[in-house]
């Protein structure tokens, strides 16, 4: 029997080798389109990476929101 479709989303990992040899891992957020019957992304986040020859993971450098380092005000 199959399972149940429920709508939810599901979190998984994807690490994605470069040409150089480093490891891109991203967080992904995907669901279940019953129209299509095929699963799509809703989101993609980075998370780190792992550079070529080590095993531990370095966190790349984060975002800026567009609420940090607005306009200063000049009086």
């Amino acid at each position: 029997m199959a399972k149940p479709i429920t709508g939810k989303t599901h979190i998984g990992e994807r690490r994605e080798k470069r040409a150089n040899g480093d490891i891109y891992i991203y967080e992904r957020v995907t669901a279940y389109d019953e129209k299509a019957k095929k699963t799509y992304t809703v989101s993609q986040k980075l998370k780190g990476k792992i550079k070529q020859g080590t095993q531990e993971v370095v966190v790349t450098r984060p975002k800026k929101n567009k609420g940090e380092g607005g306009i200063a005000d000049a009086t």
